[in-house]
């Protein structure tokens, strides 16, 4: 049992890796593809949607930060299939952009949302890569019409069985995220140092969470 892990795609094991600062700061500077040195605050906000009438439907997130005090940021895992996931994922973006605004104040306080969507299935059929970003662009001319919501999908099961020579830190942490063994996670560990801390953070979760098992057995 020494080398016992959770599984980082557990969305009880993810919600404590991004606990850690380093790791969470890492993970967005990959999705995002800016330098993590860039990132000057992040910060781990309530993850309850507010809801302004009994009857308004309850949105719940994994991960709900604010990162540099200019975007607001949800992740998602979801690891058995959902047909409506683009639906949902838009719903909680939707609701976390209107809540950002109270009656009287200007427009020009919209902070940026962002949705990651961590997916342990596959959304786009047709689409070979495990990696797709979605912005609201004009339809013919693709030129942009706002860039206060961005949506970022990962597709677990679409991932190359190894990382190759001089994959991005994107790859990595996919990698990391669905990795199951030691093997594995040493050498994501060993490429990158924001995971290396991810990891750190997992094994401490992870002899945690085996001692709460052994007490309960």
């Amino acid at each position: 049992m020494d080398d016992f892990l959770m599984k980082p795609k557990i969305d009880f094991a993810f919600k404590e890796i991004m606990i850690d600062e380093k790791a969470r700061t890492g993970f967005l500077a990959a999705v995002l593809k800016i330098d993590p040195e860039s990132i000057q605050e992040t910060r781990i906000l309530n993850t309850n949607l507010r809801r302004e009438h009994e009857d308004d439907k309850q949105g719940i997130l994994d991960v709900r930060l604010l990162m540099d005090n200019n975007r607001e940021i949800d992740i998602e895992i979801q690891l058995s299939e959902l047909a409506v996931w683009a639906d949902r994922s838009l719903f909680y973006l939707s609701k976390m952009f209107t809540e950002q605004i109270r009656p009287g104040e200007s427009y020009r306080v919209f902070k940026k949302c962002v949705g990651i969507s961590i997916l342990d299935f596959i959304l786009f059929r047709d689409e070979a890569e495990f990696y797709s970003c979605f912005h609201i662009r004009e339809g013919t001319r693709n030129f942009l019409y706002t860039d206060k919501m961005e949506f970022h999908v990962i597709e677990l099961p679409k991932l190359p069985d190894r990382p190759k020579e001089g994959c991005t830190d994107l790859e990595l942490w996919a990698k990391f995220i669905n990795a199951e063994r030691k093997e594995e996670f040493d050498m994501l560990a060993e490429k990158n140092i924001y995971i290396d801390s991810a990891y750190r953070r997992l094994q401490v979760i992870s002899q945690d969470d085996e001692k709460r098992m052994e007490y309960e057995a």
